[in-house]
């Protein structure tokens, strides 16, 4: 038995998008701040009703709004921010 062509071939990788449309990525702005202890003993990071215990020379997420609170600036020259 013979198959009957019928014109030319359909690729099988065709991209059926629009291709006038840029790759989007989508940006969001952190919501945490990446800081780190900088004292070789453990400390009690409060601020407003909130406590993290950091231990020796520790690395922690906290939220980025922390950063702008005023109990931070009592708090800030014993953390480096890494990110954030």
């Amino acid at each position: 038995m013979t198959e009957k062509k019928t014109g030319a071939l359909e690729p099988e990788n065709t991209y059926t998008g629009n291709l006038d449309v840029k790759n989007k990525v989508n940006k969001t702005i952190p919501s945490t701040a990446k800081v780190r202890f900088k004292a070789n003993r453990k400390y009690d990071l409060h601020i407003g009703r909130d406590c993290i215990t950091f231990l020796p020379y520790e690395a922690k997420e906290i939220p980025l709004s922390w950063l702008s609170h005023r109990d931070w600036d009592n708090a800030k020259k014993y953390f480096d921010v890494i990110g954030g």
